[in-house]
């Protein structure tokens, strides 16, 4: 199952949804390029974030987030929802307020 952390300050995406092998699985690749897309909006938005990736994680790490930022984020826990109610068995959202102590762990692996 596919999990998507959206917190205060950091967005966490890990684990492969199991609705196909990799590679064919429609559900880790609509969450893939709707993450992906997110990060480089908010980017070209004037965001200030810092993103790793690998081993099965995506991670946003949220500094400095304008309005545009947020309406940016909002949509996205739209587009997460829906993805959810089409494939609620390979994919669970969670919210979890604000995590930085998080920050460190996953710089370390």
């Amino acid at each position: 199952m596919t999990t998507i952390d959206i917190c205060e300050d950091v967005i966490n995406v890990y684990g492969h949804s199991g609705y196909a092998p990799e590679g064919f699985d429609i559900v880790c690749s609509s969450i893939s390029t709707l993450t992906e897309s997110l990060d480089r909006y908010l980017r070209i938005t004037e965001n200030q974030v810092e993103t790793i990736e690998g081993e099965g994680r995506y991670i946003i790490y949220l500094d400095k987030i304008n309005n545009v930022g947020k309406s940016l984020i909002n949509e996205y826990k739209c587009m997460v929802d829906e993805i959810i109610k089409e494939y609620p068995m390979y994919v669970r959202r969670e919210s979890n307020g604000k995590v930085r102590k998080v920050r460190k762990i996953c710089k370390n692996t």
